[in-house]
């Protein structure tokens, strides 16, 4: 199997989980005779309790606020995600969805021991799956200000896929260089086959970006992992748009007249700009039919 097929068997498998209740058992029979047939225990279904305290999404968020959003490819806006400092509790609207609805735990995932909580649910139909969080003792996965996170909702035989970064919008670099390194997770316009169902194929990898507010540049490299069978095994640097003291950079696409569909966009987050987050659209030819495909995601990154 493919590393973009486990990262597909991963998502899939936690957004049947939201959706499942528990056992279907089979009575067996005893040897001879009539047996009978017991009538079954129910087994309760869990309950869904919202995101709190211990389950921060962005880590350090203190004030309400809908968060800086990024590597939404979507006519339909893709994923937004806003925390109500009152209650504590998360919301997002989606796709399938045009308002804010809370975000729960879900309730069929446990977290190993030390781990953070990072399978949620919303309104039983959306699971989110963050790829990174605070509460990580991982210095690569530890992130304060800023998330990973893939999402998918839906139905055999269509499920929708997709990975948006999110994050507390921060200042960028005045002076000096800096490097960021961190993760990508993307969307292939390839399909491949999950259990009978055609969905899109999906990878991974690491991100750098360095930038240099003297000289006023800033570039960007993705790293795929290695261990895909169709994945590309490098994609081309890019050379991102941006000036000393800005909180945005981009890669602009002439063709395109939003920058919802630019290479690549993205932004500081944190308030000094320590951790950053950023939408990626590229072609890549397959090592698996030697075909031309794009891919869509996002990426986290800090110093």
């Amino acid at each position: 199997m493919s590393k973009g097929s486990n990262i597909l068997a991963s998502i899939l498998a936690t957004c049947l989980l939201a959706s499942c209740g528990g056992d279907d058992g089979m009575p067996t029979s005893g040897g001879g005779g009539t047996s009978s047939t017991p009538t079954p225990t129910p087994t309760p279904t869990p309950t869904p309790t919202p995101v709190g305290a211990t389950d921060k999404i962005i880590y350090n968020a203190t004030e309400s606020m809908l968060f800086a959003d990024a590597g939404q490819y979507f006519t339909d806006g893709g994923l937004r995600l806003a925390f109500d400092a009152p209650t504590g509790t998360y919301h997002v609207t989606n796709p399938a969805s045009t308002s804010f609805e809370i975000v729960e735990r879900n309730p069929n995932y446990a977290p190993q021991a030390g781990d953070p909580w990072v399978v949620f649910i919303v309104g039983g139909y959306l699971s989110l799956n963050l790829r990174v969080s605070g509460g990580y003792s991982d210095s690569d996965l530890r992130y304060l200000y800023s998330n990973l996170i893939t999402w998918s909702f839906g139905s055999s035989p269509s499920v929708a896929l997709g990975t948006t970064a999110v994050g507390m919008p921060g200042p960028g670099l005045t002076s000096g260089s800096a490097i960021y390194e961190g993760r990508f997770e993307v969307e292939s316009s390839r399909r491949v086959v999950y259990e009978g169902t055609p969905v899109p194929d999906m990878f991974d990898g690491t991100v750098q970006l360095v930038f240099d507010a003297s000289a006023n540049t800033a570039r960007l490299t993705l790293v795929p992992s290695p261990s895909g069978d169709a994945d590309p095994d490098s994609v081309t640097p890019v050379d991102l748009v941006w000036s000393a003291g800005a909180s945005l950079f981009h890669q602009p696409d002439p063709a395109s007249s939003t920058s919802l569909n630019y290479p690549v966009i993205g932004r500081f987050a944190g308030p000094a700009g320590q951790e950053l987050i950023g939408g990626v659209r590229f072609e890549y030819t397959s090592k698996a039919d030697g075909k031309t495909y794009e891919a869509r995601g996002a990426f986290v990154a800090k110093k």
